[in-house]
């Protein structure tokens, strides 16, 4: 009978050992506390917040939440925001996996840095037109990124809207070339 006591008592002991321990409450961001906010005025699906040093975008995406830290060249994102992704600044070389994005780039006066695209026949922008014409910007195909052409390309980051431009297969595709993605949610507000 006291060996059965005996398990009995270890084996809740065991199961007491097992269980999760009460989360304590702490800041979001307990290291990092940003310094202000942009205001917006239409938008309200990302917010941007400034720190010591870096940016974060975070792009509200119905129930998740996507961030992106941007950090001076060279400089790792605060461990805070380990799971965010992560831009080093300043960009240089953006590729848009949807044409809408082309001309919010223009908007920027910034088609400079624009080095790929997809469905390149649907551009009417003469700018654009006449670098791809003279090669500074790659065509990647229509329905399908050219994989082998955008790993050349080594973008800082593909301008995606998310599920429309290839979803998960692209995310993965993009993963396994050490790409970064952003995901560009304009459409939703």
């Amino acid at each position: 009978m006291s060996k059965i006591i005996t398990i009995l008592f270890l084996s809740l002991l065991l199961l007491s050992a097992c269980q999760p321990k009460k989360k304590v409450e702490q800041a979001k961001h307990p290291h990092c506390v940003p310094e202000g906010s942009l205001p917006l005025k239409y938008a309200s699906r990302f917010a941007v917040d400034f720190y010591n040093g870096f940016k974060v975008i975070s792009v509200f995406n119905n129930s998740d939440t996507i961030q992106y830290v941007l950090t001076p060249k060279g400089k790792p994102a605060p461990v805070d925001f380990a799971h965010a992704v992560h831009l080093e600044l300043p960009l240089s070389k953006v590729v848009c996996a949807s044409t809408n994005h082309v001309a919010a780039i223009a908007q920027l006066n910034a088609l400079d840095k624009l080095i790929g695209l997809t469905n390149a026949d649907l551009i009417y922008n003469k700018e654009v037109q006449t670098r791809l014409a003279n090669g500074q910007i790659s065509p990647l195909g229509s329905l399908e990124m050219n994989d082998e052409k955008l790993a050349m390309l080594k973008p800082d980051f593909v301008m995606t809207s998310g599920p429309f431009d290839g979803g998960d297969k692209l995310r993965i595709k993009l993963q396994t070339l050490k790409i970064s993605q952003v995901i560009n949610l304009d459409y939703l507000e």
